[in-house]
C-alpha cells in the first residue's frame, strides 16, 4: 500500500539525527573517565605520600631518644656557658689575694718584714678635658675620684753597711709581672725609728689597684 503525507513542508514533523546524542553522550564519558583517572592518580600519590610519611615517622620514632639526647645536652650545655659567663662577671675585677699575698712574702728582701698589709680607698685628683658650649672651648675640669689601693708597710733592718733601702722591695714587685699587672706603686714614704732598740727605717707603700683578668 501507498502512504502519501499530504501535509504542507512547514507542518510535516522534523526527523532529528541521533548522531549529536551520541557524541555529546561520548563527550560526558571520556569526561567522567578523565576525572576518574586524575582521582585515582591522586589517590595513588596521597597513599605514595603517607607511606613515606610512615617510614620517616618510624625512623623518627627509632631516633627519639637519640634526639632527646641531644637537646638534653644541648640545654645543659647552655645553662653551663650562662653559668660561666656569671662567673666570669663576678670575678673579671676580683683578685686572688692568696696568690698576691704570696707573692708579697716570696718578693720580700731578707732584711725587711711587713707590719700591716691593708686595702683602702684614697682619693685622687683627675683632670679631664671638657668642651664648653658657651665659650667654644676645651676647659680642664678636675674631679676627685676613690681609687682602691694596696697598702704594705713594714720595716727595714740597717745592712752591714748601714744601708735601709726600700727601693730593693720596690724593684722587685715592678719587676714581677703578676704582681706589677694588677699593682702600680706610688711614691713611698719612710722615716728611722727603732724596733725593740734596733735602729730600723720604717716604710710605707702604696699601690694602685688596677683592673685585670680574672685569673691574676
Amino acid at each position: 500500500m501507498i502512504q502519501v503525507n499530504l501535509l504542507p513542508m512547514h507542518l510535516r514533523p522534523v526527523r532529528r539525527s541521533i548522531v549529536p546524542y551520541l557524541l555529546t553522550a561520548a563527550v560526558v564519558a571520556l569526561a567522567v573517565f578523565g576525572m576518574f583517572a586524575v582521582f585515582v592518580a591522586d589517590q595513588a600519590r596521597l597513599i605514595s605520600k603517607n607511606g613515606a610519611k610512615a617510614k620517616l615517622q618510624s625512623e623518627l620514632d627509632e631516633l627519639k631518644e637519640v634526639i632527646d639526647e641531644y637537646n638534653r645536652l644541648e640545654q645543659t650545655k647552655t645553662q653551663l656557658a650562662s653559668k660561666i659567663n656569671t662567673i666570669a662577671e663576678i670575678t673579671k675585677d676580683r683578685i686572688l689575694w692568696s696568690r698576691q699575698l704570696w707573692n708579697m712574702s716570696r718578693l720580700l728582701p731578707d732584711n725587711f718584714w711587713y707590719k700591716n698589709i691593708s686595702v683602702d680607698k684614697k682619693s685622687y685628683k683627675e683632670s679631664t678635658q671638657v668642651h664648653n658650649p658657651q665659650t667654644k672651648k676645651d676647659e680642664t675640669k678636675i674631679t676627685t675620684v676613690q681609687q682602691p689601693i694596696l697598702r704594705l708597710e713594714g720595716y727595714i733592718a740597717r745592712t752591714e753597711a748601714g744601708i735601709a733601702d726600700v727601693n730593693p722591695l720596690m724593684a722587685a714587685t715592678e719587676a714581677n709581672p703578676e704582681f706589677a699587672e694588677r699593682f702600680r706603686v706610688e711614691p713611698p714614704s719612710f722615716k728611722d725609728t727603732d724596733f725593740e732598740g734596733v735602729p730600723v727605717r720604717e716604710f710605707t707603700l702604696e699601690y694602685i689597684i688596677l683592673p685585670g683578668s680574672p685569673a691574676s
